[in-house]
C-alpha cells in the first residue's frame, strides 16, 4: 500500500517511491539518504509530534509536512 511517512504506523518498513517537494528538498533529502527505492523505517509516529524514521542505520526526526511529502509502499515488521 502507497503512503506518506506522516500517515505510517512505528514499526514499518517503507520502500520509498517519490518525494513530493520543491526540488531544493528533494535534494536535501537525498543528501540524508532518503531518496526513491530506499527503504527506511518508521521508528516514532503518534500522530502529533515530528516522524522519527530509520535509514542506512541514522535515526532522522522530520516535522510532519516534510514526512508527508515522502511517499513509499509499506511493509509492516513490527
Amino acid at each position: 500500500m502507497f503512503a506518506s511517512i506522516d500517515r505510517t504506523k512505528e514499526g514499518t518498513r517503507v520502500r520509498v517511491s517519490r518525494i513530493e517537494s520543491a526540488a531544493p528538498l528533494a535534494r536535501r533529502l537525498a543528501d540524508l539518504g532518503i531518496s526513491p527505492s530506499e527503504d527506511v523505517t518508521v521508528v516514532k509516529n503518534d500522530g502529533v509530534n515530528p516522524v522519527v524514521i530509520s535509514v542506512r542505520g541514522t535515526c532522522i526526526a522530520f516535522g510532519r509536512s516534510i514526512a508527508s511529502s515522502i511517499v513509499g509502499e509499506s511493509e509492516e515488521i513490527a
